[in-house]
This record gives C-alpha cells, sequence and structure tokens, in this order.
C-alpha cells in the first residue's frame, strides 16, 4: 500500500498537464484562419474562387487584397458573418468569397493573408495557355480617323472615333473608355473638344451583335508644327463563358490607342485682312422691298420712308462660329440703318452668319449702297482668295404723302385809292346785363366742350375696344403703331394685308400711306408730327368693310 501511493501523484499530474496541452492545442485551431481555391490548375484568365475564413467576429475591410492586382484579375469581393449557438455553445464565422483569373501563365502565388490574430498559408497557381481561347483583339475594335492630316492654325480638323465591343453589354466589366489626347507637354498646340454627347447603340457587324460606341472631335490648331495625336483606348474586362466546359474567362482589355500625326502648316506671311482659312466660302445677299417682294433692278426705285431690307448670308466651311467676321457696311449718311444681331449657327464643321440690315432712305436722289468684300485663305488651293457681294443704286424720290411746308398766303396789294373808313359810335351804360348774358354764354360753352370730349373719349374707347376684340394679327399691328415701331410695324402691316386681300385698293393705299408718314416721322431729320389716330381710323374702317362683306357673303350663302 505504501508502494502505490508513492507512484500515484505524479500519474494524477501528468494525465492533468496532457489534457491543458490539449485544450490550448484546440482552442488556437478554433481561432485559425484558412484559404482555399476552387481550383489550382487552370488556363489563362479561366475564373476561380478563392475562400478565406476566420473563427472571429471581423470586419470586411479587415483584408487588403489589392497584393493580388500585380498577377490576377480580382472582382468585388463578398463578405459574410455568420453565429452558430450549437447545444448551448456560441461559434462565430468571418468569410470572404473572391472571384479570380489569371494575368499571365506560369506558376502564381497567392500570398498568405493576416486576418485578425491568424496568417493563412500561401497557395500556388499552375496557369497554362489555351490556345482557343479568346484574345483582347478579338473582343474589341478600336476605329479612328482625322479629316485632314494637314491644316493651318484656326482652321477646323474633325477626328471620328469608334470603339466595337463584340460581347453583350452584362458582360462587359469596369469599362473605362480613355479620350484622345496629344501627345506631350505643348498641349495647348491643339485644341480638342467633343462634338455632342457619345452615342452608344447596338448594331449588327458581319453578323454578330455588337456594342458601338461613337464620338466626333473638334480639333483646332493654334500654332505650326507636326503634333501626334492618340487614340481613344478602353480599359476593363470582358467575363466570357464556355457553354460546353462550364468555365468563366475573364479577358483583361487595356487597348493601344492607335498614333496619328497631324501636320499644322504656317500661316503665309504675305496675307493681309482677317485670317480665316477655309476651304470652301460662299458670300450671297437678298434686296427685299416693303411687302418682301425680291429686288432684281439696279438701279432700284423707291420713295423716301420706305424701307428696303439687305439679308447677307455667309457660309464658311472648316471653321468654328467664333472665327466668322464681324460684316460691318459703311453706309452714306443720306441713309439710316438698323439691323438685327446676327443669327450664328454650327452644323457639323460649317458655320453661318445670317445678318439683315433695314434701310431708309431720308433723302431723294442717287443713293449708291456699297459692296461687302471678304479676304480669306483658300486651304484647297493654298492662296488668298476674294469674295464679294455687289451694292445697289437707289433712285429715290420725295413720297407724294410727305408733309409739304405751309406756304403763308400772299398779301393783297391794295389800290392807292383804297382807304380806311373809320366810324365811331358811343355806347352808353348798359348796366349788369352784358355781364350776366355772357356769363350764361361762357358756362354754355363750357358744358358743349365737356359733352364733346366725352363724346370723343367713349368714341376712342370704343375704337380702342372694337380693334382689340380683332384678330391677333391686327391687334398686334395696333401696338406696334402705338410704341413707334416702324419695323415692327412693317411687317405686321404686310401679314394683315395678306389675311384680308377682300380690302378696297383705295383703303389700302390710304393705309400704306399713313404708315410711310410714320416711317418719315421716325427717321426724318426734321423729326415731323405725326400722330397715329388717322391710321387707326383707317384701320378701324376696314375692319368694319370687313365684316360687312363677311356678312353679306353669309347672307348670300344663305
Amino acid at each position: 500500500m505504501v508502494m502505490i501511493k508513492r507512484y500515484r501523484k505524479p500519474f494524477t499530474s501528468t494525465i492533468w498537464a496532457l489534457l491543458s496541452l490539449s485544450l490550448v492545442f484546440f482552442s488556437q485551431l478554433s481561432i485559425a484562419a484558412t484559404a482555399s481555391v476552387s481550383s489550382n490548375k487552370l488556363a489563362k484568365s479561366e475564373v476561380f474562387q478563392l475562400k478565406i475564413v476566420a473563427n472571429e467576429n471581423l470586419d470586411a475591410d479587415d483584408i487588403d487584397f489589392s497584393v493580388l492586382e500585380d498577377d490576377f484579375f480580382t472582382g468585388k469581393p463578398r463578405f459574410g458573418f455568420y453565429t452558430n449557438i450549437t447545444n448551448g455553445k456560441k461559434t462565430v464565422k468571418s468569410e470572404w468569397t473572391l472571384a479570380l483569373a489569371p494575368l499571365r501563365s506560369g506558376i502564381l502565388t497567392i500570398p498568405s493573408f493576416q486576418v485578425g490574430k491568424q496568417k493563412t498559408q500561401p497557395i500556388s497557381i499552375t496557369v497554362t495557355v489555351d490556345p482557343s481561347a479568346k484574345t483582347e483583339q478579338d473582343l474589341v475594335d478600336v476605329q479612328v480617323k482625322l479629316e485632314k492630316s494637314e491644316l493651318y492654325p484656326g482652321e477646323l480638323n474633325t477626328l471620328t472615333t469608334r470603339l466595337i465591343i463584340k460581347a453583350d453589354s452584362r458582360q462587359i466589366q469596369s469599362a473605362n473608355i480613355v479620350p484622345p489626347a496629344l501627345q506631350g507637354t505643348d498641349s495647348g498646340a491643339i485644341n480638342m473638344e467633343p462634338i455632342g454627347e457619345q452615342k452608344q447603340y447596338q448594331a449588327v457587324i458581319d453578323g454578330m451583335e455588337v456594342i458601338v460606341v461613337d464620338q466626333d472631335y473638334k480639333i483646332t490648331a493654334t500654332q505650326s508644327g507636326k503634333f501626334v495625336i492618340n487614340g481613344p483606348s478602353l480599359k476593363g474586362a470582358i467575363l466570357d463563358s464556355n457553354r460546353r466546359s462550364g468555365n468563366s474567362r475573364v479577358i483583361p482589355i487595356n487597348t493601344k490607342p492607335e498614333t496619328l500625326v497631324l501636320s499644322v502648316l504656317n500661316r503665309p506671311d504675305d496675307f493681309q485682312g482677317n485670317w480665316l482659312p477655309s476651304s470652301n466660302l460662299t458670300l450671297k445677299q437678298k434686296w427685299l422691298d416693303e411687302s418682301g417682294s425680291e429686288i432684281t433692278a439696279n438701279p432700284a426705285n423707291l420713295v423716301t420712308g420706305s424701307p428696303i431690307t439687305r439679308q447677307i448670308e455667309l457660309t464658311v466651311k472648316g471653321v468654328a462660329t467664333e472665327q466668322l467676321p464681324n460684316l460691318k457696311v459703311d453706309y452714306p449718311e443720306s441713309v439710316r440703318v438698323y439691323e438685327d444681331s446676327p443669327q450664328i449657327k454650327q452644323q457639323g464643321d460649317t458655320a453661318t452668319l445670317t445678318l439683315n440690315q433695314v434701310l431708309i432712305a431720308r433723302n431723294a436722289g442717287e443713293i449708291p449702297l456699297p459692296e461687302v468684300a471678304i479676304s480669306w485663305w483658300n486651304t484647297s488651293d493654298k492662296k488668298q482668295d476674294h469674295s464679294v457681294i455687289p451694292g445697289l443704286m437707289l433712285q429715290v424720290s420725295q413720297s407724294e404723302n410727305s408733309p409739304q411746308a405751309v406756304v403763308a398766303p400772299a398779301p393783297v396789294n391794295e389800290s392807292p385809292e383804297a382807304k380806311v373808313v373809320t366810324k365811331t359810335e358811343t355806347i352808353k351804360d348798359a348796366g349788369y346785363w352784358p355781364y350776366i348774358a355772357g356769363l350764361f354764354a361762357l358756362l354754355w360753352v363750357i358744358t358743349l366742350a365737356l359733352l364733346i370730349k366725352a363724346r370723343n373719349t367713349k368714341q376712342a374707347n370704343n375704337d380702342v375696344s372694337f380693334l382689340a376684340e380683332n384678330s391677333d394679327s391686327l391687334h398686334a399691328l395696333v401696338e406696334a403703331i402705338k410704341s413707334r415701331d416702324g419695323f415692327k410695324t412693317n411687317a405686321l402691316l404686310n401679314k394683315w394685308l395678306s389675311e384680308n386681300p377682300e380690302l378696297s385698293g383705295a383703303l389700302t393705299d390710304d393705309i400704306k400711306a399713313e404708315i410711310a408718314l410714320m416711317h418719315q416721322s421716325l427717321f426724318d431729320d426734321k423729326q415731323t408730327n405725326w400722330s397715329e389716330k388717322r391710321v387707326l381710323k383707317l384701320l378701324i374702317n376696314a375692319s368694319k368693310q370687313r365684316g360687312q362683306k363677311n356678312s353679306a357673303s353669309s347672307l348670300a350663302s344663305l
């Protein structure tokens, strides 16, 4: 019994020591992090899964996967945190899943990751090349074209780009189009701006449904020399699935931009005038009378106060609207000139300027209107060119409706025998009756004047109401007359007369004569006083005449 007691205590201590070591070992295993892959032998660009699991409560950002980007195309990591309670025992798990695709062949290594308090073991991947696999060239085509390979400073050039992607839009991953750019540091020598919005659409090319992205760019040069332009490029990836094997491949896309050489020629030293380079420039004009009809005769006959319109149109190919010249015409002082703001538009590589000028002769006689000339550089023939539109000779006569000077009557010559006979009468005092009679007469005159004024005011109000209730064009014409807007009055009068061809010729002539008097009062140096009362009265008569004819026509139809 003594011997047994001696050896029992050391044996018990050993058992407890082993149990303690095993608990420590299993507790360390419970918090270990593991990394695994769905396949470690695969082809280049083939997609596989990397899974990392840790038995700890961690966050999604606790692992940095950027170390894989040199050898693998990486997708977006998916993270999950799970809690499990079994028989009252709680366990936690943090899990990361990441899609990868090798970028090159050979032996690639997924490195060890620090996950919480633990590290994963590195994993070796064997990557081979599949000769039947699609390449970047099979899936993406970039087309670039310069309209002209040489141009002059200030001349407009167009860069056309087209990107063709031979894949479904759902297969494109993280696509980014890099726009064209100028090589070198002197980027200010070439200005490059997109024209409109980028156009993306689906099309069928060679029997294959593809995605097409079109974008044009406007190019102008500020200095001469030779420049290299890098075309656009596409960066991203395309997911290609093999229906037979069921495997998927991620094909990285990073197209190499095509380079284009642009030569900018020197501006000629002997060029005179405003620099305007173009392959085609047209300058044309129209002369219109007050009714809108084109004037073809030269000289043109008109009367003072009657306006004519000069429409000038300049069309220049190969320039932007900012380069269009300012068309300034020096007219003689005998003509008043009123012009609208130029209308400028850009259509493709062609800029157009339209200018309307209203000219009114102030005096009678011959008035020469000048020509308009533009100097420009013909880029096709590489020489200076000139475009000219001729002027017009006006034969102006005095308007018959112009107010004439009032000539005082000549004094009557009295005969020598004519004498003034003066008769003197003596009036006796009549008392207060003359004053009372004069007071009643004055009151009667005042009352009569107020009645006349009230009647005129009522009539004027009725006239205004009558015109306001008429057609929109007549109402607008009346407003233009009241505001003394000569140009607007002409346009609205022509429109209203065209809407009412049934008016008598005499009444129409009277209205035109009054409008001519209005123009003369506006543009004549003498600033003749003119009132719109007569022309408004004529318009009222015209409206009533039209109403009577319409009523008669209606009765006749009944």
